[in-house]
């Protein structure tokens, strides 16, 4: 078995602002912790016309919808039919 402790992600924006275009990396981390595991997000080379508050907002928020697609997953009710 191959445990991933470590995924780097080249995250490319493409805009006609160069202030809101480039190449953003994201260095996701995985180590265990207490019986779970502890998961660490870092953001490297955000372009300068992205805030970082509104892009930890926005990683947090697709983070929120994960835990629930995956809660939901392993029960009886639909992601579909409970995301609104």
């Amino acid at each position: 078995m191959i445990v991933i402790t470590r995924i780097v992600e080249a995250i490319t924006f493409d805009s006609e602002d160069p202030a809101f275009s480039g190449e953003m990396t994201m260095v996701v981390t995985f180590e265990d912790r207490d019986g779970g595991t502890e998961v660490t997000i870092l953001f490297e080379q955000i372009p300068p016309g992205i805030r970082p508050e509104d892009n930890d907002a926005g990683a947090r928020s697709s983070l929120e919808k994960l835990a629930h697609y995956v809660e939901y997953e392993n029960g009886s009710s639909s992601w579909a039919e409970t995301r609104n």
